[in-house]
């Protein structure tokens, strides 16, 4: 029996062994997986081990999902740079798990959170997200679940689409297996036909609340947010009303330019026919606005 074996129902102690693996700490958790720091004894790096519940090894739905999120990545070109990349697939014992890339930087949520991140550098974040999701749809994978917890900001000031847990190939309609209704597009909360659309109305909401910072965001949508155990079906609510939109980001923060607010007013359409048609056009229309200023994660706010 392997130390793996002997281990995995507690979760992976610090030294546990995998393979040419070593497990150093838990970084992360997420709704079917824990996420470890781990090295590469062979190779002598730093990679990230994400290790699907143990309580979900019997579901061959969930095993499928999870092998999913790995083929969907493996699809992806090695020298993308927007994107988590993947090493390896392993199953071993009771369990599996997908290594990936091991980035030093910061959760986008997080950021945001601690009001580290403004105006100032919203438009290079959509830029680097944006290159992110061209990347995904490129390969005609929707991610499903853009959001700040979602997005790593990595030194160098880049951002990386991680977390393929709800991505699906374009056309595959069946339900995602987690969403987040803070930032998804109606047509995705409301089960009608959707395609990489979807990704843009998330990014466009992620990065209007960068703008605006999310205590004017609480602020604005203090009805929303009021209630915390009832926010979930309140932001479903909102978002499947296509009668509510945003307001200008501009008009909440009037250090956000006219211009940017222009793309997140097109981004968060609910309205397909008012939407950006793909996001190759969402950076077309960034590119017309020669930024200067760098997306600088050790901001104070």
């Amino acid at each position: 029996e392997s130390p793996v074996e002997k281990t995995v129902q507690a979760g992976l102690p610090s030294g546990t062994g995998l393979g040419k693996y070593r497990i150093l700490e838990r970084i992360r958790t997420g709704y079917n997986c824990v996420v470890y720091k781990a090295r590469d004894a062979m190779l002598d790096r730093l990679v990230a081990i994400k290790q699907m519940s143990t309580d979900l090894i019997d579901s061959p739905v969930a095993c499928g999902n999870f092998k999913r999120e790995a083929q969907l990545l493996a699809r992806l070109p090695k020298d993308a740079t927007n994107v988590i990349n993947i090493h390896e697939l392993i199953e071993e014992g009771t369990g599996l798990f997908i290594v990936e890339e091991y980035v030093f930087g910061d959760w986008l949520e997080t950021l945001v959170s601690k009001r580290r991140v403004g105006p100032d550098d919203a438009l290079g974040l959509l830029r680097t997200a944006a290159n992110g999701l061209l990347t995904l749809h490129d390969h005609q994978i929707v991610h499903r679940d853009v959001q700040p917890g979602n997005l790593l900001i990595a030194k160098g000031h880049l951002c990386k689409v991680a977390n393929f847990a709800s991505a699906a190939h374009e056309g595959d309609l069946s339900s995602p297996p987690v969403i987040t209704p803070k930032y998804a597009a109606p047509e995705l909360l409301l089960e009608q036909k959707y395609d990489d659309r979807v990704d843009i109305y998330a990014l466009g909401m992620i990065i209007w609340e960068v703008c605006v910072g999310r205590r004017a965001l609480n602020e604005y949508f203090s009805n929303v947010v009021a209630q915390p155990l009832g926010a979930v079906g309140k932001w479903i609510e909102w978002h499947c009303d296509l009668t509510k939109t945003l307001p200008d980001a501009s008009e909440l923060n009037p250090l956000v330019s006219p211009e940017l607010s222009a793309i997140l007013r097109r981004m968060t359409a609910k309205s397909l026919d008012h939407r950006f048609t793909a996001i190759s056009d969402v950076l077309a229309a960034i590119g017309e606005l020669d930024p200067t200023l760098p997306f600088a994660t050790n901001a104070s706010r």
